[in-house]
């Protein structure tokens, strides 16, 4: 669940004329015989039978670890778009989620979001929040039908954030964009942190920011954290271990419990985070591909995780993603090691 900023699937939808892709994203097999936490239930709602909708890999900030392909990309065509909601609609995908690049700065936003409301879809964004710092911004889009909206923060550190964005300004942007949603906190929202390096340690720090900012603002956040993939443009340096995010990661979920503050994560093999499982998104949701008649074919991202052979002697086997092949080929995967029993808390 939740992809980040652009990051890549597909869904293939075949007709008579041509070949339409669009991503789907579907409960887990398991969700309906094992409890997923109750306060997934508002989070998950809007991915258990969602689409994606790619506008395009343009953007108005280069995050570092961002691993588009900048140089000449373009939006994607509104034709192309128009066909995708069509298509999707057609198969029951009610829920549209826009994604990019950065999908606010879509030239032909209102023409997409009128398409949308005609099919009787509802949607929302995935931002990295820089535009939603206008406040009258963000109220059209509410008056447009904005039902959800993920934003970056990946720091409660200014310095870090605007570092890792490349933007001075951005963690002031954020935090009046955040203020304005202070107004609807009928809106789901989601605030998503990419696990690095330079952030690595802050997580609970983070946790706790958020916690603070639902007693200034009013707003009724969701946290996520997601292991950021490696990839060739993203500096060495910034890349943290798996392990080490895990143990990071736990530390920032269990406050968030303590809190009453609903914190989740992405990417991490299960076993580094036993007993954790079930507030990673990749346990309740996943990508799929579909056929023309909504028949499920197969993975949306194919090979982009593994399973080793120590994987089948462990009690995740069945709902654990795996771990990254990006990351593995570069770091090995000797720190994934199979849970042999259930920690007491996953059994719970």
């Amino acid at each position: 669940m939740h992809r980040g900023h652009g990051e890549e699937g597909g869904l293939t939808l075949l007709t008579s004329q041509s070949v339409i892709r669009v991503d789907a994203q579907v409960a887990t097999p398991w969700l309906g015989r094992l409890a997923a936490p109750a306060q997934a239930e508002r989070f998950a709602r809007w991915f258990t039978r969602s689409f994606y909708l790619d506008l395009g890999h343009r953007c108005n900030q280069s995050c570092r670890y961002c691993f588009q392909e900048k140089s000449g990309v373009q939006f994607t065509d509104i034709e192309v778009l128009e066909g995708q909601i069509s298509a999707a609609s057609a198969l029951g995908l009610k829920t549209a989620v826009l994604i990019g690049g950065e999908p606010l700065i879509y030239p032909d936003l209102e023409t997409v979001i009128s398409q949308l409301r005609r099919e009787g879809c509802q949607w929302g964004v995935m931002s990295n929040g820089l535009v939603l710092a206008e406040a009258e911004r963000l109220e059209r889009l509410v008056v447009q039908g904005l039902g959800f909206c993920q934003l970056s923060l990946d720091s409660p550190d200014p310095a870090v954030q605007n570092d890792l964005a490349r933007n001075p300004h951005l963690f002031r942007k954020l935090r009046e964009a955040l203020g304005h949603f202070g107004r609807h906190p009928e809106i789901p929202l989601v605030l998503n942190a990419v696990v690095t390096r330079r952030n690595v340690e802050q997580l609970t720090a983070l946790v706790h920011y958020v916690d603070a900012l639902r007693g200034e603002l009013g707003i009724r956040p969701y946290v996520t954290l997601t292991h950021a993939k490696p990839h060739g443009a993203m500096p060495g340096k910034l890349m943290v271990s798996a392990t080490a995010a895990a143990a990071a990661v736990a530390q920032a979920v269990r406050e968030g419990r303590r809190l009453g503050l609903p914190v989740f994560f992405r990417n991490l093999p299960f076993c580094l985070v036993d007993g954790l499982e079930r507030w990673s998104t990749d346990w309740f949701t996943r990508l799929v591909t579909l056929d023309s008649t909504g028949e499920s074919v197969g993975a949306a991202i194919e090979g982009e995780t593994r399973k080793n052979g120590r994987c089948l002697l462990c009690v995740h086997y069945e709902t654990c993603p795996g771990f990254l092949v990006g990351y593995a080929d570069r770091f090995g995967n000797r720190e994934f090691q199979p849970v042999e029993r259930l920690s007491e808390e996953s059994a719970g």
